[in-house]
């Protein structure tokens, strides 16, 4: 977890997202917030990584995380990525086109 963190913290785009995709088997909500908070970057490419995970609990994370830091994605790019029928990730999409 401890390498987690630094590579989240400090790697560049690509060691950020090669993190992400191994997040599949990692069902805990906090422990995903956790990992996603650590994404304090303005590289959108690593958190829309992050939206196309499989794993619901990450996209939800990835959603916060996007919303937390006020990142702005485009209405195309959203409705591109998410066909979701969970109303928790409905309810954060809607957050983030409301910018």
């Amino acid at each position: 977890m401890e390498n987690i963190s630094k590579v989240l913290e400090l790697g560049n785009s690509k060691e950020k997202i090669r993190i992400l995709e191994t997040l599949d088997n990692i069902d805990d909500p906090k422990i995903l917030e956790k990992i996603i908070s650590k994404l304090d970057d303005d590289d959108v490419e690593v958190f829309l990584e992050a939206l196309l995970d499989s794993n619901i609990e990450v996209k939800k994370s990835a959603l916060q995380g996007i919303t937390d830091l006020k990142i702005i994605i485009s209405n195309e790019k959203i409705n591109e990525i998410f066909k979701e029928k969970d109303y928790e990730i409905k309810k954060m999409i809607s957050l983030i086109k409301k910018k």
